[in-house]
C-alpha cells in the first residue's frame, strides 16, 4: 500500500525502505562535470524537489533517472531493481517535460491514449483509462481540442495525464509550471500535490523556484555544481541550513562577518554578536547569518538588548514590509528587516530615521568564512 506522503518522515522511509537510490552518480560532458558523485533515497510515495539555480545539474540528474542520459559513473536502483544501463523504454516511469512535448496532430484524447497504444501486449480499456483521466485532471468536455486550441494550463494536465496513463511507479516533472503565470502556477501546483497524495506515487520534481519546491515537496534537494548541498524537510532546509549556499538560495538571508570570541558570542566589527558558537573553534573566523523576520525593532535607545540602525529605505513586499537599515556596529550595509505591514502602519518610518534592531541569539547561523552564498 502507498505511503501518504502527507504523514512521511525519516521513521517511516526507514521502515518502508527506499524505492529509489540514487549511488555516487556522476556526469561529464567533455570536460564538464555535470554530476558528481551525487547520492540520496527517496522512499515510496515521497514527492521529491530537486531545487537549485539554471546549471546545478539537477536536469541532468532528472535525465539520467529516466535514462534519457547515460551517467558516466554509479548507479540507479528503482525498487530493488539496477536499472542503471535500462533504455527509457525499460525504465519505469511517466515523464512531464517543461515544453509538455504533446503531439500538435492530435487530440487531448489522442495524446493520452498514445503511451497506452504503444504497449506490448495491448492493454484493455484503453477509451475508459483515458475517460477516467480526463475526469482525473479536470478536463471533462476538452478531449477532443488540440493542444493548440487549449490554454497552458490545459496543456499541462495533457502531459500529466498522459504520464499517468501507463501506471507507472515513478513520477517525473521538469519544471512542468515554469511556462505558465504565477496565477495559474499557484493553482497547478496545489492540484498536482493534491493529486499525487491521492494516487500515492513516487514523484521526483525539477524547479528551480523555492517556493514551488517549500509548498510542494515532503523533501528537497538543494543542489549546486553538480553536487547535493543539503536533503531535508521544506522545514529543515528553512531553519537549518548546512551551508551559506543553501541558507541563501532558500529564503533571504543577512551575512555579516565576525571571529568566535566564546561559546556564546561573535565579534562583528564593534559588536559582540550574541549566539551559540556550536563547534565553530574560538577565535576562528565565521559568517553569522540570520533571516529578516529574525529582526526586530525595539523601543528605546541602543542597549544590551539592541543596536543603533539608520533606516536605509523601505521596500513594500505584499503582505510585509522590508527595511533596508544601515548598521555601523555590524559593518556591514544594509541590513534587511522585515515588518509585518500591520505592524509598519501603526509605526511608519522614514528613510533617514534612527531605530533600534534586536537580533534573535538563537536564530544565528554559523558558517565557515570560506563558505560563499
Amino acid at each position: 500500500m502507498p505511503i501518504n506522503p502527507a504523514h512521511t518522515d525519516q521513521a517511516t522511509r526507514a521502515q518502508a525502505g527506499a524505492y529509489l537510490q540514487i549511488s555516487s552518480l556522476s556526469k561529464s560532458f567533455g570536460r564538464f562535470k555535470a554530476l558528481d558523485q551525487v547520492s540520496f533515497e527517496i522512499a515510496r510515495g515521497e514527492f521529491v524537489c530537486l531545487l537549485g539555480p539554471s546549471g546545478c545539474g539537477k536536469t541532468t540528474l532528472l535525465r539520467c533517472i529516466a535514462g534519457l542520459e547515460v551517467q558516466s559513473a554509479g548507479s540507479v536502483i528503482q525498487n530493488g531493481h539496477d536499472i542503471s544501463a535500462l533504455p527509457p523504454s525499460g525504465r519505469d516511469f511517466g515523464i512531464v517535460f517543461q515544453s509538455y512535448a504533446l503531439f500538435p496532430n492530435l487530440t487531448g484524447t489522442q495524446n493520452i491514449a498514445f503511451g497506452m497504444q504503444n504497449q506490448r501486449p495491448l492493454p484493455a480499456g484503453i477509451d475508459a483509462r483515458v475517460a477516467e483521466l480526463m475526469q482525473l485532471v479536470g478536463l471533462d468536455g476538452h478531449g477532443d481540442k488540440y493542444p493548440a486550441q487549449l490554454s497552458g494550463g490545459q496543456q499541462q494536465r495533457v502531459a500529466l495525464a498522459r504520464a499517468l496513463a501507463t501506471s507507472p511507479g515513478l513520477l517525473l516533472l521538469d519544471e512542468p509550471l515554469s511556462a505558465l503565470d504565477a496565477k495559474v502556477r499557484v493553482r497547478l501546483r496545489q492540484e498536482i500535490r493534491s493529486l499525487q497524495r491521492r494516487l500515492g506515487i513516487t514523484t521526483i520534481m525539477v524547479t528551480h523556484d523555492q517556493e514551488e519546491a517549500q509548498a510542494m515537496a515532503d523533501r528537497i534537494v538543494v543542489m549546486n555544481e553538480g553536487r547535493v548541498e543539503q536533503m531535508g524537510s521544506p522545514g529543515d532546509i528553512y531553519t537549518r541550513p548546512a551551508s551559506a549556499f543553501v541558507a541563501d538560495f532558500i529564503g533571504v538571508m543577512n551575512f555579516v562577518p565576525g571571529r568566535v570570541q566564546g561559546p556564546a558570542g561573535v565579534q562583528c566589527a564593534s559588536m559582540l554578536l550574541a549566539c551559540a558558537a556550536g563547534a565553530h573553534p574560538v577565535g576562528s573566523a565565521v559568517r553569522c547569518g540570520f533571516r529578516p523576520e529574525d529582526v526586530t525593532r525595539v523601543a528605546g535607545p541602543a542597549s544590551d538588548a539592541g543596536l543603533l540602525a539608520r533606516l536605509l529605505s523601505v521596500e513594500p513586499l505584499g503582505p510585509f514590509v522590508r527595511l533596508h537599515c544601515e548598521v555601523p556596529a555590524l559593518g556591514v550595509t544594509p541590513i534587511k528587516v522585515d515588518m509585518r505591514r500591520s505592524s509598519f502602519a501603526e509605526q511608519p518610518l522614514e528613510p533617514g530615521q534612527a531605530l533600534t534592531l534586536r537580533i534573535d541569539p538563537a536564530a544565528v547561523h554559523l558558517f565557515p568564512e570560506g563558505d560563499r552564498a
